[in-house]
């Protein structure tokens, strides 16, 4: 149950800010109007572009990240970002507002363990516990992170919320910078039994939310051109148009970590948290972006 109320929530945001997006792209002289924006000043002004427009009030980013394979817990996949530009209640010409990627499908991005790091996590695993299901939640991270009985990490979801801020939406490769406080989670599989740790065989996850994260995205296309492109004029073959490119930066630390929503301490030393904390992890995003 809970998996499809993640799904349909994925497509009403993705449909809400695709369709507000498009709409807000559009002037009146193409005849895509709203009878009651248009008769008011203010949200014709908000709504609808002219010749000046740069900013939207909303924009929408699809794209697939990419990270370093040696890292440990690395986040990537196909994901949505969504952005509210606050700026444009009163300025047509930037973007400066609020952002939220998510990504709700963890999907099969494969975690890679170097030797350092599970030699690492065994000279430092707590092994002992006073309660049954503290023994099992180890057993299990235990398994996963060594690869035995075919015990896996596969995929991982993400939210990162935070700022957004671009000085020329459509000017000099539209740079959009993009201050994030990010959490993520992964999904742990194999062959243990869920009853009494999760709900309705859900798999156990480990989460992450301390990271923080900076990302700086362009659109190739805008070096070259600097008009505002309306969606609905375009063709599938100019979809080139609209390509967004981002490097990403993630502080990532494993304070505060959490397993089956169990401090990530109960189950292996300080000394191990501390080292695979405050990393410096990098990755490069490809896809679609509108604003």
């Amino acid at each position: 149950m809970q998996k499809h109320i993640k799904v349909r929530l994925f497509f009403l945001v993705f449909s809400i800010m695709f369709f507000a997006k498009v709409a807000s792209s559009q002037s009146s002289e193409h005849n895509f109007s709203i009878p009651f924006i248009e008769k008011n000043k203010y949200l014709n002004y908000l709504f609808y572009s002219d010749s000046n427009t740069q900013a939207s009030l909303l924009y929408v980013k699809y794209e697939y990240l990419y990270m370093q394979k040696s890292k440990p817990f690395r986040s990537g996949g196909m994901h949505l970002s969504v952005g509210l530009n606050i700026a444009r209640f009163f300025s047509r010409k930037i973007i400066l507002g609020i952002c939220y990627d998510f990504k709700v499908f963890p999907g099969h991005t494969k975690q890679y363990f170097t030797s350092n790091f599970i030699n690492d996590y065994n000279a430092n695993y707590i092994s002992t516990y006073d309660n049954n299901l503290d023994s099992i939640r180890s057993n299990i991270l235990f398994k996963t992170i060594n690869g035995s009985d075919n015990y896996r990490i596969r995929g991982s979801a993400l939210y990162n919320f935070g700022i957004a801020f671009s000085p020329f939406p459509q000017k000099f490769g539209g740079i959009l910078l993009q201050l994030t406080k990010s959490g993520c989670y992964y999904p742990f599989y194999g062959s243990y039994s869920t009853e009494n740790l999760t709900k309705d065989n859900d798999p156990i996850n480990l989460k992450l939310t301390n990271n923080y994260s900076v990302e700086l995205s362009c659109k190739p296309y805008n070096f070259i051109n600097s008009k505002r492109i309306n969606v609905l004029d375009r063709k599938i073959k100019e979809l080139y148009k609209f390509i967004v490119v981002s490097f990403y930066y993630q502080r990532f630390t494993l304070d505060g970590a959490t397993f089956n929503n169990v401090s990530l301490g109960k189950f292996v030393n300080q000394p191990f948290i501390d080292k695979y904390s405050n990393q410096n992890y990098f990755g490069v995003k490809l896809g679609l972006g509108l604003y």
